[in-house]
């Protein structure tokens, strides 16, 4: 290959498939948009599906399951371990895209935001409120809906009351949790009953103040591989607030509950399917749509971790009002040194801190 040619790289988490393509250098960096919408939360299970265009137009996608998305798309992944890997459709000028989550960290300067669409649909702005500057410093547009067919809205945007870590209680009693085609579809019911001994530690998911689920940012390669998104977001919550929304009845005490109704297909959990991604470790997601909703460690009996784009909560995406998010670091962000993410992540805390600076007075 010519020094003056890049390889773009994408695959999935169990590596089932592997699909490289070539394009110039001096076409780089290449340009990706992120999209807020409702449904593409639900089917990923992050804050945004962000993608860019691939450079083969003739990549066999066949290979691969396909999810009708809707009639203007289609999502493709792998039927192994539900790696979301591409899309295809007129949303995409009909040439195929990449999930920006499937391409491996790479080179420095491969790739970068380009503007925001559908954030009228993440009412608290969801992330878009700290993916606001691409690595040069260049301000991301935002728009309502439709980029040149919609408002473009300034990042003072929504004025809402941003919910800090402070006196206020978890509500409501229980959120919606469900996949962008519904097959998976419960309740998680928020900490505000947990309880621990007096002179004890509380649970590591609990936020003693409030009673939110902690919730942490996350670049790790495997998460990011598995949902096609570079920044995984994860609340901690205890598995025994799984509810069949139903009944309202508790599903599962301990995480070995949930893998044991999946592996026999107990109905009142739909379409959740599990993939064992290293020992002691299962990541569930839908059969159907992909879309990924819980990680769970061994280690950890009694905690799930939860995939915040698939929950519902009246507040907006980022569901303050049963998360206590912590902001001021990514985890394993070592995971992008030395390629394309690691200036993404620095955006991105630089972001945050510029967003919190900027809240309203007396939050």
């Amino acid at each position: 290959m010519s020094s003056n040619n890049t390889t773009l790289r994408a695959r999935c988490h169990c590596k089932a498939y592997d699909f490289t393509a070539f394009l110039p250098s001096s076409s780089l960096p290449l340009t990706a948009f992120c999209c807020h919408c409702t449904s593409c939360r639900h089917n990923l299970g992050t804050l945004t599906f962000t993608c860019v265009e691939w450079p083969d137009a003739g990549i066999d996608l066949s290979i691969l399951r396909r999810y009708v998305f809707s009639p203007n798309v289609d999502i493709f992944s792998c039927q192994i371990c539900s790696s979301q890997l591409f899309c295809l459709g007129s949303t995409t000028g009909n040439k195929p895209h990449v999930l920006t989550g499937a391409i491996q960290n790479m080179e420095k300067g491969l790739l970068r935001y380009g503007e925001h669409i559908f954030v009228g649909d993440a009412v608290d702005g969801g992330c878009s409120m700290w993916l606001r500057r691409d690595e040069d410093g260049r301000v991301l547009k935002r728009s309502v809906a439709r980029t040149g067919t919609s408002e473009e809205v300034p990042f003072s945007w929504p004025e809402v009351r941003t919910v800090k870590a402070s006196e206020e209680m978890a509500s409501p009693e229980f959120t919606p949790l469900w996949c962008r085609c519904k097959g998976v579809n419960l309740l998680l019911k928020s900490g505000i009953d947990v309880t621990w001994d007096f002179g004890e530690e509380p649970p590591r998911y609990i936020d003693p103040r409030n009673k939110r689920y902690v919730t942490h940012i996350d670049a790790c390669n495997s998460c990011r591989t598995v949902t096609g998104s570079d920044l995984v977001y994860w609340a901690f919550a205890g598995v025994n607030h799984l509810y069949d929304p139903s009944h309202r009845d508790q599903l599962f005490n301990t995480i070995d509950d949930l893998e044991e109704a999946v592996d026999r297909g107990n109905k009142r959990i739909g379409t959740l399917q599990r993939y064992n991604s290293s020992p002691g470790v299962n990541r569930y997601s839908c059969s159907f749509c992909a879309a990924t909703i819980f990680y769970t460690q061994q280690d950890l009996p009694h905690q799930v971790d939860i995939a915040v784009g698939v929950l519902d909560h009246p507040s907006g995406p980022r569901a303050e009002g049963l998360l206590s998010w912590v902001y001021d670091e990514i985890d394993w962000i070592s995971d992008t040194r030395g390629g394309w993410r690691e200036s993404l992540c620095i955006a991105a805390l630089d972001g945050i801190k510029e967003w919190q600076s900027n809240l309203l007075p007396g939050e």
